[in-house]
Parts: structure tokens; sequence; C-alpha cells
């Protein structure tokens, strides 16, 4: 998939994302490489929102969570980075219970907070 958009300036810029089952994903833009695809959210703010898009009004309460943190992603790069760190942490948190809950490390007193 390749885009070209030009903004105010007359400047154009390109992205282009390859992904094939076998390779991994490679997202080009400007001559630079091997990009994230957060570096390059917000680059192009762009929302999308067509008739066939009910998710947001119909869906449940996690569509309409991930359609606002994807429109404020595209408008600060501190809330995407916020965003990250977030979901991080919670991945972090989950595992860690889940090994307290298999008993793969002993919960006597383990999550009490001092005082």
């Amino acid at each position: 998939m390749s885009a070209k958009c030009n903004y105010d300036s007359d400047s154009t810029y390109d992205i282009t994302v390859e992904f094939s089952p076998r390779t991994k994903k490679q997202i080009t833009a400007n001559y630079q490489t091997n990009l994230l695809p957060k570096n390059i959210i917000g680059t192009i703010p762009l929302v999308v929102i067509s008739p066939d898009y009910k998710k947001i009004t119909l869906g449940s309460p996690e569509c309409r969570r991930h359609f606002i943190n994807q429109l404020l992603s595209q408008s600060s790069p501190i809330y995407l980075e916020k965003l990250y760190e977030f979901r991080r942490l919670l991945r972090q948190r989950n595992n860690l219970l889940s090994r307290i809950k298999t008993s793969q490390i002993p919960n006597d007193n383990f999550l009490e907070l001092e005082h």
C-alpha cells in the first residue's frame, strides 16, 4: 500500500507499507526505512467516518475508546507516547497477576501497600 500527500506548503510526503505473511511489516516514509507505526501516526492526520462504521455509536465502549484513542493519537504525540506506555504497564500488571494466580509467585503479602 502506498500513499502520497501534499502538505499546505506544497511539499510531498510519501509513505509505503509493505506486508506479507512471511515477512515483517515494512514502513517507509520520505526515504526513511524500517519505521514503526508510532513514528508515522499523526504525520498525515486523517479520520474516516463512513455510514458503514457503526461501531462508534452502536458498538461496545471498547470500540468507542479505540476510536477516540486513534483520533487523539494523531493530534498529540505525547498522548500516543503515554498510550503506548499505559498499554505496556497494563500488560506487565496482568502478567504479574496471572503469575500470582497460578502460584508461580507466592502471594503472601505481595500486593500489600506500605503505610
